[in-house]
C-alpha cells in the first residue's frame, strides 16, 4: 500500500506540473497595472459624473443662451449602479490610494476640477481616501503613450471624442467616459470680396474650382480643427502656428478661400463670419477594457456563428460610408431636401486619409451583407419626420435616405454587379429589435438610436439585474449628426426664450415638463428642479392638447423634437423657441464574439500565438524584450506560441489519474469483501476435499 501511494502521488504532481505549464503559456502577468480591467472604474466614474451632472454641478448649464448640451448618457443616477466588490484598475486605485490622470499643458482649470470632484465622490462612495495625482505632459503624443504604458489611469476631461491618438481612432483604440459638455468649433472667416459669405457658399466655390482644375486652400491652427476640414470640405487644410499667420496666408493667396482668424477681427467689414455648425463632445478616455479572451488564428475549427463575426468590419465600413457622405456635403443636403432646418454635424469622428477604411477581405456579417445584397435594419414602427415607418411598405424621411446612400456607397466600394438591398424588419417593441440584433435576425438598429441610453431603459433589457450602457453592450458608430429641440409654450405666458422659462420655473411650483419623444433632454433641462418630472406625449397634437387643456403651473411646457415642428402647424395660442439642447442619433451593431487562444483539445498542434498589451520597451527606440514583438508607437506586444500538446497531454494524464485514484478506491473498499469471501470459499474447499477423502476409501 505505501508503493501504490507514492506512485499515485507522483502521478498527481506530474499532472499538476503540467497543467501549471499550460496555463502559463497562456497567461501573462496579472499584477502589470496595464493588464487590469478597466471596467469598474469606468462603471464608477460614469456613476459618479452623472450623478455630479444631474446634480448641476458639473456640466454647462442650460440656463447659458451660449451652451449647447448633448447628453450622452442617459441623465439619471437612479440608473447607474456602483461596482460591488471593485475589480481590476478601480480596485487597484483604491488600495494605492491614487488615481494619475494626464493632460497637455493648455488643459483648463475646468476640466480638472471636473476629474477632481468625480474622484473624490468615488473615494467617498467607498469610504477611501484618493489622491488624484495629475501627469502634465508636453503633447498629445505624450499623452496617449502614458494611457498606453500605465504611467496613468485616465486622460483629464477635456479630450474630443471624435479626434485620433497615435495614429489610431480614440473612440476606438480607448474606451471614453460619458460626455456632460462639448465645444463648438471656430468659425471660419473669408473675405468678402471672393464671394463666400456662407458654408455652402465655401463649398460651392471649392467645387467651382475644382471643375476647372483648380485647388483649393483653407487655413487652421491645431491638428483638432485639421481634421474637422478634412472632414467637411474637399480641400488643402493647411495648418499655422497662430490664426494671424492663417489670416495673413489667405490675404497673401487667392487660392486660399477660408481661415480660422483671430476674433479680434471680428469688426474687420471686409471679412465674412460663419460658423461651421459642427460640436464636438469632450471626454475622458481610459484604457478599454481587457479581453483575455483573444481570437484564435490557424484554426481548422470555427465554433463562431456568421452572425458573430464581421460585425466589426461592417461598423467601420459604415462609418466610412457617413464619412463621405459628410464630407462631400451630401449629409447635409439631404436634410435640407426634406426642409428640416438645423441640423448640426457632431464631431465625434473626425476624418483622416488613414482613419476609415473598407476591410478586407470580409467575414462573418459583412461577408453576409455582401454575399446576400441584403442590409437588414431593425426598427419599431414610428410616425416620426426624421424616419417615419409606420407604413413597413413606405420607410420616408432623411435617415432612410441616408441609409440609402449609405448601401450605395458599400455596393460601389465593392464593385458588386447588383445593388445592396435596404430592408426594414419592424417588431413591437424595442426589446425585440435588440433581441434580434443579438440572435442575428437584423444587422443593425434604424440610425436613429440615442448614442446614450441604457440596457434598461434604450431596449428594456437587463443583463443579469444590472444596468449598462447600450454603448457597452453594442458598437456604435459615428453620431454624425444632431438637432436642437425646440420648446412649446402657450403665447399668453409671455416665455420666449429658455431663459424665461427657467425664471418661470424659479418662481412657480411648476409639476410637470412634457415632451415628444425627448425624454434625455426633459431630464437635462430639469436638473435645477427635482420635485418636476416629466410627461410623455405620443404625439405634438396629443402635446398641444396637453398645453390648452391643463393650467401653466401644472403644464407650463413641452420639449420636442425641431425636425417633427419643421412639418406641424402649431395652432394660434402656441409659440416655440429653441432649447439648446440637442438630440443625436447613432447606430448600434453586435460585438464581435471570439475563440479563446488554446481553449481547447481540438486546438492542438495548432501552435497558436497569444498576445497581450504592454510597453515593456528596453530604451525610447522601443527595441522589445525577449520575448515581446514591437507593436508600433512605444508598444510591445507579449508573444506566446501554446503549445497546445501541453494542454492535451494535461488533459490526458489528469483522465489517468481520476482512472487510477477511483481504482485504488475501489480497491480500498473492496478488500473487506474479498477477504470474506476468499474465506468462505477456503473453508468450503477444505469441507469438499474431505468429504472426497471420505468418499474415496468407501469406493
Amino acid at each position: 500500500m505505501p508503493r501504490l501511494a507514492a506512485v499515485v502521488v507522483g502521478v498527481v504532481v506530474a499532472a499538476a506540473l503540467l497543467a501549471s505549464q499550460a496555463v502559463a503559456a497562456s497567461d501573462d502577468d496579472a499584477d502589470d497595472v496595464v493588464r487590469l480591467s478597466t471596467e469598474d472604474l469606468m462603471k464608477a466614474f460614469n456613476t459618479a459624473l452623472i450623478t455630479l451632472y444631474t446634480q448641476h454641478k458639473v456640466g454647462v448649464s442650460p440656463r447659458d443662451q451660449e451652451a449647447t448640451l448633448v447628453p450622452d448618457c442617459w441623465p439619471d443616477a437612479t440608473l447607474y449602479a456602483w461596482p460591488g466588490e471593485p475589480k481590476g484598475l478601480l480596485q487597484h486605485i483604491l488600495s494605492t490610494g491614487e488615481y494619475h490622470v494626464g493632460l497637455d499643458s493648455s488643459a483648463g482649470s475646468q476640466a480638472v476640477n471636473v476629474t477632481d470632484m468625480v474622484i473624490t465622490m468615488i473615494a467617498k462612495h467607498y469610504n477611501q481616501t484618493i489622491t488624484v495625482v495629475p501627469h502634465v505632459v508636453a503633447n498629445d503624443t505624450a499623452l496617449w503613450n502614458a494611457l498606453d504604458s500605465g504611467t496613468i489611469d485616465c486622460t483629464d476631461i477635456q479630450y474630443e471624442l471624435g479626434g485620433f491618438g497615435l495614429n489610431e481612432r480614440r473612440r476606438l483604440k480607448w474606451r471614453p467616459t460619458c460626455s456632460v459638455s462639448c465645444k463648438e468649433y471656430h468659425p471660419l472667416a473669408s473675405f468678402r470680396d471672393r464671394g463666400i459669405n456662407s458654408v455652402d457658399d465655401l463649398r460651392l466655390s471649392i467645387n467651382t474650382r475644382k471643375y476647372h482644375g483648380l485647388t483649393s486652400k483653407i487655413g487652421t491652427v491645431g491638428a483638432a480643427n485639421t481634421q474637422v476640414l478634412l472632414q467637411m470640405f474637399d480641400a488643402q487644410i493647411y495648418e499655422y502656428h497662430t490664426e494671424t499667420l492663417a489670416l495673413q496666408a489667405m490675404r497673401n493667396d487667392s487660392s486660399m478661400l477660408a481661415a480660422m482668424v483671430p476674433t479680434s477681427f471680428k469688426n474687420d467689414t471686409s471679412l465674412a463670419w460663419y460658423d461651421l455648425d459642427l460640436w464636438t463632445p469632450l471626454v475622458a478616455f481610459c484604457r478599454d477594457f481587457v479581453n483575455d479572451t483573444l481570437k484564435v488564428k490557424h484554426s481548422e475549427v470555427d465554433y463562431l456563428q456568421e452572425h458573430e463575426t464581421g460585425n466589426e468590419d461592417l461598423a467601420r465600413t459604415y462609418e466610412a460610408a457617413v464619412m463621405a457622405l459628410i464630407s462631400g456635403g451630401d449629409y447635409v443636403s439631404i436634410f435640407t431636401g426634406y426642409n428640416i432646418p438645423g441640423v448640426q454635424q457632431m464631431g465625434d469622428c473626425n476624418v483622416k486619409q488613414s482613419g476609415y477604411s473598407v476591410p478586407t477581405p470580409t467575414e462573418g456579417t459583412l461577408q453576409k451583407v455582401i454575399r446576400d445584397r441584403t442590409f437588414t435594419v431593425g426598427d419599431i414602427p414610428y410616425p416620426s419626420a426624421m424616419l417615419n415607418t409606420s407604413d413597413p411598405n413606405a420607410i420616408t424621411g432623411p435617415l432612410h435616405a441616408i441609409n440609402l446612400a449609405i448601401v450605395n456607397w458599400i455596393t460601389r466600394q465593392f464593385d458588386l454587379p447588383s445593388p445592396i438591398l435596404l430592408k426594414y424588419k419592424l417588431f413591437p417593441d424595442l426589446i425585440d429589435v435588440y433581441n434580434a440584433l443579438d440572435d442575428g435576425t437584423i444587422d443593425a438598429t434604424a440610425n436613429h438610436c440615442y448614442p446614450g441610453g441604457t440596457t434598461s431603459i434604450g431596449g428594456g433589457i437587463v443583463l443579469g439585474g444590472n444596468l449598462d450602457l447600450l454603448s457597452n453592450r453594442y458598437r456604435g458608430v459615428c453620431t454624425a449628426g444632431a438637432v436642437d429641440d425646440i420648446v412649446l409654450v402657450r403665447k399668453s405666458s409671455g416665455i420666449q426664450s429658455v431663459g424665461q422659462l427657467y425664471s418661470y420655473l424659479d418662481t412657480h411650483n411648476a409639476e410637470k415638463l412634457g415632451c415628444v419623444d425627448l425624454t434625455v433632454p426633459a431630464l437635462t433641462m430639469l436638473r435645477d428642479y427635482p420635485k418636476m418630472t416629466t410627461w410623455y406625449f405620443e404625439s405634438v397634437a396629443e402635446a398641444v392638447n396637453g398645453l390648452l387643456t391643463f393650467n401653466e403651473t401644472f403644464l407650463p411646457a413641452v420639449l420636442m423634437p425641431a425636425p417633427t415642428h419643421a412639418n406641424q402647424v402649431l395652432p394660434a395660442g402656441i409659440t416655440s423657441f429653441t432649447s439648446h439642447v440637442w438630440d443625436s442619433w447613432t447606430v448600434f451593431f453586435r460585438r464581435d464574439k471570439v475563440d479563446s487562444c488554446g481553449d481547447s483539445v481540438l486546438d492542438a498542434g495548432l501552435d497558436e500565438e497569444c498576445e497581450k498589451g504592454g510597453s515593456h520597451c528596453d530604451d525610447a527606440t522601443c527595441k522589445c524584450e525577449n520575448g515581446f514583438a514591437a507593436k508600433g508607437n512605444g508598444s510591445c506586444k507579449k508573444v506566446h506560441h501554446v503549445n497546445a500538446g501541453f494542454i492535451v497531454l494535461g488533459v490526458v494524464v489528469g483522465l489517468v489519474v481520476l482512472v487510477a485514484i477511483a481504482v485504488v478506491v475501489a480497491v480500498i473498499v473492496a478488500i473487506p469483501f474479498i477477504r470474506r469471501r476468499y474465506l468462505k470459499e477456503g473453508s468450503l474447499r477444505m469441507r469438499l476435499a474431505m468429504f472426497r477423502n471420505r468418499t474415496s476409501n468407501h469406493w
